[in-house]
């Protein structure tokens, strides 16, 4: 397997978190903000170069454990279905949303021009992850679906750690997505491949609903998009594709593919 050596582990433990504590303590919005990118871009380059040699997954725990290390939060840690909090019967397990492709979720809000009446919500927002991407943003109201109590619980904490570097209000939301009446406003939707099949079938109802009642202009940004086929045959056009995150809209042009 291969390994970094000794000088580039402590480059990225030690170095990296310094210089990112420093621009945060500064309290510039902006300077945290180019803290925050440039440590997601250490990710992705950092994982690309040892995927080539055949050990991406132990760099990939250890610069999410760095994320978490520099903006103070834990989010890295996965949790079993027993540690969940979930009613007798309810299956699941919580893995969180890698630091790269939420790079590409902030390529895609950053292009599209978010305002002040837009609101974001993600579903099956575990500890928080794309809630702190998405508040960074000036949407009117980030919310988070996400039925795990316990998730839930850390999620509030991260948030609250992190309040100084968000922009946006965030909501958390503890109910099951498929029971989850969708805002009037709610403009951009997030998925981690949270679920599929009926479950995932019946939250697009729910925004179908959402939209007969106020029509709108949406964009879904659907990371690892098993369900692809069924938004494309409710009528959504993919517009965007960024690694294994696709973008889908209810109006505006197809991708090409370009």
């Amino acid at each position: 397997m291969a390994r970094l050596d000794n000088v580039h582990r402590s480059t990225v433990l030690h170095t990296v978190p310094s210089l990112a504590r420093r621009l945060a303590a500064s309290r510039s919005l902006w300077l945290a903000l180019l803290s925050l990118v440039s440590i997601l871009w250490l990710i992705s380059a950092v994982a690309g170069r040892v995927t080539r040699a055949g050990g991406r997954q132990p760099v990939m725990d250890m610069a999410s454990l760095l994320v978490d290390r520099v903006l103070g939060i834990e989010t890295a840690r996965k949790v079993g279905n027993a540690d969940l909090g979930f009613e007798p019967g309810t299956q699941g397990y919580y893995v969180a949303t890698p630091w790269p492709a939420l790079l590409h979720l902030w390529r895609v809000l950053r292009e599209l021009d978010i305002h002040t009446q837009d609101v974001f919500i993600d579903y099956g927002s575990g500890k928080g992850r794309a809630l702190l991407i998405a508040a960074r943003f000036p949407f009117k109201r980030v919310i988070g679906v996400e039925m795990s109590p316990v998730l839930n619980r850390i999620a509030a904490a991260n948030l609250r750690a992190t309040r100084w570097l968000t922009r946006a209000e965030v909501e958390l939301v503890p109910t099951n997505a498929t029971a989850y009446v969708v805002p009037p406003d709610a403009t951009v939707f997030y998925f981690y491949n949270p679920f599929k099949d009926d479950v995932f079938a019946a939250v697009v109802d729910r925004i179908f609903t959402s939209l007969d009642a106020v029509p709108r202009t949406i964009t879904i940004i659907y990371t690892n998009p098993v369900m692809h086929d069924h938004l494309v045959a409710r009528g959504l056009r993919m517009t965007q594709a960024l690694g294994d995150t696709r973008v889908y809209a209810n109006s505006g042009p197809s991708w090409d593919g370009g």
